[in-house]
């Protein structure tokens, strides 16, 4: 097989990851572990540190060190966690303001790069994106990662891949999980 589409998807995704974190760590004068962990924490309030260190890919003491420095700019603020001995995670209003402006340049940025495909080139670029990011969580923290950035609100329930992938792999079946009719569901990436 050809090696060519292989090395055009991994450019794309180098180009598109520098983009993302530029536009997030000049948005918010941040380095990008600390931008990516307010948009996890945004999504995942009262979640312990264990958790945004499992989303970052990063050693407990590193998610420590990171929520330190995010305490010390007025971003987070530890409460009470979800099992009464750990200490939960949530956003401070500054927090809160800087990740709509986080996200906001994200969107803009993605905005902007799909404008330049024309509606049938981006529908076909959308169903290819949809089968490649199904394939690739395998566990909850996998997931977490690959959402890490993700603006939530655009992308829930069955409309999201990766947590309908994750889902369907932890019930056991290859389907996406249903989803009730009421409110959306919350992708794996935040649940």
């Amino acid at each position: 097989m050809p090696r060519r589409p292989s090395n055009l998807l991994g450019a794309f995704a180098v180009a598109v990851d520098d983009a993302v974190r530029d536009a997030l760590t000049r948005t918010l004068h941040l380095d990008h572990t600390a931008a990516a962990a307010l948009l996890v924490v945004r999504e995942r309030p009262g979640r312990p540190i264990g958790d945004l260190a499992a989303s970052l890919d990063l050693t407990h003491s590193g998610a420590v060190r990171t929520v330190n420095r995010l305490a010390d700019k007025d971003l987070l603020e530890r409460g009470a966690g979800p099992d009464g001995r750990s200490r939960g995670l949530t956003l401070t209003p500054a927090g809160r303001e800087a990740t709509e402006r986080a996200l906001e340049a994200r969107g803009q940025l993605l905005d902007e790069l799909l404008g330049t495909l024309s509606a049938s080139q981006q529908e076909a670029f959308v169903a290819g994106l949809e089968v490649l990011l199904a394939r690739m969580p395998h566990t909850q923290q996998e997931a977490w990662r690959i959402c890490r950035t993700c603006e939530h609100d655009a992308c829930r329930g069955v409309d999201c891949p990766v947590g309908s992938a994750i889902r369907a792999r932890l019930a056991g079946t290859s389907a996406p999980a249903a989803v009730s009719d009421g409110p959306p569901a919350p992708c794996a990436g935040c649940s």
